[in-house]
């Protein structure tokens, strides 16, 4: 981007790989179960195949995680330059303690619909709602956070 970043939001390194080794672990016991504990044939393939899937989960997870949220006064967007919203677009900023909002994070409410996104542990987007947050350094949201609140301020005045 060419614009002035103003925040930047890392996920943590340690909740990244937290999260990937305990759905790691799960893919692990379910895994375990369709080999040696499964009563049936039947049993044993859905066991074996929800393992497979929580496995192939755990490294999408750890994979698409390493992005990086980055804040300009135009856009929300990653480093990679997938815009997750235009600061024009955003309505408001909720991160109360009773706010439907990731751990560790807040959520945007924005004036339009928007096409469904969802990294695991850092955004997902479905509709008007865009949530940030998760495995994310809780340090960082909250300045983007605020920072976001200043710029909607300052758009509205």
């Amino acid at each position: 981007m060419s614009a002035e970043v103003l925040v930047e939001l890392h996920p943590s390194p340690g909740r990244r790989i937290f999260s990937a080794m305990t759905m790691g672990m799960l893919a692990a016991i379910l895994i375990y179960l369709s080999l040696l504990i499964a009563p049936d044939f039947l049993l044993s393939a859905l066991f074996l195949l929800a393992g497979l899937a929580t496995g192939w989960l755990a490294w999408w997870q750890f994979q698409s995680s390493a992005t990086v949220i980055e804040l300009t006064r135009e856009v929300l967007a990653t480093r990679e330059g997938d815009v997750l919203a235009r600061v024009q677009d955003i309505e408001r900023v909720e991160r109360g303690v009773f706010a439907m909002k990731p751990s560790q994070g807040f959520l945007l409410r924005l004036v339009d619909p928007q096409p469904r996104a969802y990294v695991p542990g850092v955004y997902w987007r479905i509709g008007r709602r865009l949530g940030i947050g998760g495995i994310t350094n809780s340090g960082q949201a909250k300045a983007m956070a605020q920072t976001l609140e200043a710029l909607i301020a300052e758009r509205e005045a």
